[in-house]
């Protein structure tokens, strides 16, 4: 299993039981050290909207990464987009990157009822590395 398939599962394990909890993800983000270390990064705050968090968020990981400690990591958030369909869901999003400058998300469509979360089918898109620019 690779850093980003490691990442993946991890944040998906975690928006899932953000979602049954909170019925919501709040953006979070990952990084997987090179020795192979995980660690979650959170922005505390008193935000009004989970959009306000991301750019503190993408900050810490600029930060985390600037050392050269880091292999990959990950940003979650949750988003409405359109599907391969053209059908505008919701999902969860996963942008993943590594120190080579690769980067990739992951969109998993979800609808949520008390207490139950549903997934959809996963898809992808590449997108420009914006923490590990090289």
């Amino acid at each position: 299993m690779d850093a980003f398939e490691r990442l993946l599962r991890d944040a998906l394990r975690i928006a899932e039981r953000m979602l049954l909890e909170h019925g919501d993800v709040m953006p979070f983000g990952l990084s997987e050290s090179n020795d192979g270390q995980g660690q979650m990064h959170v922005v505390r705050g008193n935000f009004q909207y989970p959009s306000e968090i991301v750019p503190p968020l993408m900050e810490q990981l600029r930060l985390a990464a600037g050392d050269g400690s880091l292999r990959a990591l990950a940003v979650i958030t949750a988003v409405y987009v359109n599907a391969p369909s053209g059908e505008k869901v919701t999902a969860v999003r996963v942008d993943c990157e590594d120190a080579s400058g690769n980067a990739l998300t992951w969109y998993l469509p979800f609808e949520t009822k008390p207490g139950d979360v549903t997934f959809g089918k996963p898809f992808t898109a590449r997108h420009e590395a914006r923490i590990f620019v090289t």
